[in-house]
């Protein structure tokens, strides 16, 4: 195992541990960026969950890093640990202006399927960021969001709701979905 994914290990889930100081030392020394996305290929749940968590983090400010390994993030999408998926859907969002929008277009729509209340609602908020974006695919998404609207989970039934009102109304994004300093929403 490598030095950087050694920050990543031990403790428990619900702690970020060392993720963000990570991004930060590989955001200063890109070098470093495929040992970070070894980590998604890591034994560990709390290397592979910090892990995804550092590379959503990088995302905001330098989705350029993660284009080469596109199809490495798009496997980690289908991760058992939920942690690891919702960070994909949030570094999905955070990709819209590097790679092609269908691609993105397609993972987001299959991740609410997902078992995972986070990661449903990190795929609705970007499918709402590549509408916004690319309004000429909006109306394209709004038939699997309203498919979520008799969803059991309260916050899913909000989330959509917000979804479709910038979708279909044209109402700004709500505060807090946008994570990317790039995306410019």
């Amino acid at each position: 195992m490598n030095d950087l994914l050694q920050q990543l290990r031990g403790g428990d889930l619900r702690s970020d541990g060392y993720a963000n100081e990570v991004a930060d030392v590989v955001l200063a020394f890109p070098d470093l960026f495929e040992q970070l996305v070894a980590g998604l290929d890591h034994e560990e749940d709390a290397v592979r969950g910090r892990a995804a968590h550092a590379l959503e983090r990088i995302s905001r400010s330098r989705p350029d890093l993660l284009r080469e390994y596109l199809a490495r993030l798009l496997r980690a999408a289908n991760d058992d640990l939920p942690m690891v998926r919702w960070h994909v859907a949030m570094t999905l969002a955070n990709l819209a202006l590097e790679v092609p929008v269908r691609v993105l277009q397609a993972s987001l729509l299959q991740m609410l399927d997902d078992d995972s209340v986070f990661v449903k609602s990190w795929a609705i908020s970007g499918l709402a960021i590549l509408g916004t974006l690319h309004p000429e695919l909006a109306n394209t998404f709004v038939p699997a969001l309203q498919e979520l609207q008799g969803d059991p989970s309260v916050a899913i039934r909000s989330r959509v709701r917000k979804a479709l009102a910038t979708l279909r109304d044209g109402e700004p994004l709500p505060a807090g979905w946008v994570k990317s300093q790039v995306v410019g929403l």
